[in-house]
């Protein structure tokens, strides 16, 4: 291997490369929280096993959640029951679970427009600085 010509011009590119690798990570980061999916996070939220649930009418009965499916943009709990929407329920073992779900996509968003808007604040910095290290 040959010896570097000019050591500076090179640890310079290096350092620019470095961080123009932070901003594509901290933006792809951002977009992949921005666009989760809301069935990702209610298999989260939703645990599988027995539950009590209650729904939106008053009705009240224990059964086995075997998992969540998605049709249509609507997400239904699959239980012993059948295919339960998950709009027309209000509380699985006591906790109200669309206010979890709403919660939780919301401060993905949160998180995610702040890794974009400060992935885009390192490109600008990065071309404001390139001329003058």
């Amino acid at each position: 291997m040959g010896k570097i010509k000019n050591p500076k011009i090179f640890y310079k590119n290096l350092f620019l490369f470095g961080i123009f690798f932070v901003a594509i990570f901290l933006m792809i980061r951002g977009y992949l929280l921005l666009y989760t999916d809301d069935l990702d996070v209610a298999q989260k939220v939703i645990k599988i096993g027995k539950a009590e649930i209650e729904t939106v009418t008053g009705k009240k009965f224990e059964t086995q959640i075997k998992g969540l499916k998605k049709n249509d943009d609507e997400i239904y709990i699959i239980s012993d029951e059948g295919q339960i929407p998950l709009k027309d329920i209000l509380y699985i073992d006591g906790k109200n679970i669309n206010q979890k779900i709403i919660k939780n996509l919301s401060d993905r968003a949160i998180k995610g427009i702040f890794y974009v808007v400060s992935g885009g604040f390192i490109f600008l910095f990065l071309i404001l600085i390139r001329n003058y290290i």
